[in-house]
């Protein structure tokens, strides 16, 4: 379902998700960031942001 709802926000394009954003090496303190992995987009830009729009605003006024 997270992956879903982060899909939308990021405009349809399917983002691998991770763990860690970063690991540091204890002994030297070297920082190693964790890439971000784009996938294909799986719904159109138009469509996430229709889909983003409506869940903003039933948080925004709820339901009826």
């Amino acid at each position: 379902m997270i992956t879903m709802v982060s899909t939308i926000a990021n405009g349809g394009t399917y983002i691998q998700p991770r763990v860690v954003k970063a690991t540091i090496d204890s002994q030297t303190g070297e920082k190693k960031e964790i890439e971000v992995i784009k996938k294909d987009r799986v719904i159109s830009e138009e469509t996430a942001k229709n889909v983003l729009n409506m869940m903003e605003s039933v948080v925004a006024e709820g339901t009826r």
